[in-house]
């Protein structure tokens, strides 16, 4: 009996924080690097190097263990992640040039925003988007609620890059 009332408790307490709870889809943090080996990072056994904090989101989240890269250029790379396609189907590299818009309005993170989510990029970037309408390619920078992007190598020196400022 009294397990019952202790259940009935915690349910008053707890139902009204579900029942109205503004938001019910997780939050998601996607961190992509290149050029960095699996090992180099204390979630995936390296004991000499130090990253406690990925370590905690690994641990708390989700951490891929298997990744086949059918492109290992940045550019290439960086835009099949973003659109789940192919390189040979997205045409994006340093041979080919920028990414399509018709691929990036697939792309996860304009789904993820069209879904009501709030979207924010920092860091390389390492492609453009070309405008459907046959416009000088870019960066995404109007596609993302915040940005703290940059094309290439960024400068993460706030006087040479005004974008990094809010994170610095």
């Amino acid at each position: 009996m009294k397990y019952s009332n202790r259940f009935a408790l915690i349910l008053f307490i707890c139902l009204p924080g579900l029942l109205f709870s503004k938001d019910s889809r997780p939050n998601l943090i996607f961190l992509f690097t290149d050029d960095q080996s699996t090992y180099s990072l204390g979630c995936y056994g390296n004991k000499d190097v130090k990253t406690p904090h990925i370590d905690s989101l690994a641990a708390d989240g989700m951490a891929f263990d298997h990744h086949y890269d059918t492109t290992a250029i940045c550019m290439a790379s960086r835009a099949t992640v973003m659109t789940g396609l192919y390189e040979y189907r997205h045409g994006c590299n340093f041979d080919h040039g920028p990414l399509l818009e018709e691929h990036w309005q697939k792309s996860y993170p304009m789904l993820l925003r069209q879904a009501g989510y709030r979207t924010a990029i920092a860091g390389k970037v390492g492609f453009v988007v070309k405008p459907n309408s046959g416009g000088k390619p870019d960066l995404p920078v109007g596609d993302f609620d915040k940005w703290g992007g940059g094309p290439g190598q960024t400068n993460y020196k706030t006087i040479k890059n005004k974008s990094m400022v809010a994170y610095a």
